[in-house]
């Protein structure tokens, strides 16, 4: 009889090890827009085709991009969540910081950026200097340290 419980403990561990397996591997997935009218971001549209987890660059977050721009949403905890936008899409150097207090609308969400498999979403409207503005969301999954 323990023969049985010992083999079936160990077939539910290889099970579960087998599911984690699964869920590390899993793609990452975007969706969503982000829209920039005029100011001094310009206008254009912002549609992330990759993310990446912060955790490899030792910052609590995730980088989003197009190949052109690159959208990183921080959660600092002095500041709580901030939003860098690079126009040229280098997020070492950021041509707009965002904070809720900037924003009509700053809803966002992160997890699991500490074991690099972040999963989350941002919802922003914005307004930007000039005269600009940013809206849209994006939501992301299984983001891992690379691009």
């Amino acid at each position: 009889m323990s023969y049985v419980h010992v083999k079936s403990h160990t077939i539910e561990h290889a099970l579960v090890a087998i599911a984690l397996l699964a869920s590390a591997c899993s793609p990452p997935f975007v969706s969503g827009t982000l829209t920039s009218v005029q100011g001094a971001l310009g206008s254009w549209s912002f549609t992330p085709t990759h993310c990446r987890s912060g955790s490899a660059r030792e910052f609590y977050g995730v980088d989003l991009s197009d190949g052109t721009r690159n959208i990183r949403l921080i959660d600092d905890s002095a500041k709580g969540y901030v939003v860098t936008v690079a126009a040229t899409g280098d997020p070492a150097v950021p041509t707009e910081l965002l904070t809720p207090l900037s924003c009509g609308r700053f809803a966002a969400s992160l997890s699991g950026s500490t074991d690099e498999q972040s999963t989350g979403s941002l919802d922003l409207d914005c307004s930007t200097p000039e005269g600009g503005h940013l809206q849209g969301n994006v939501t992301f999954e299984n983001c891992g340290s690379d691009f």
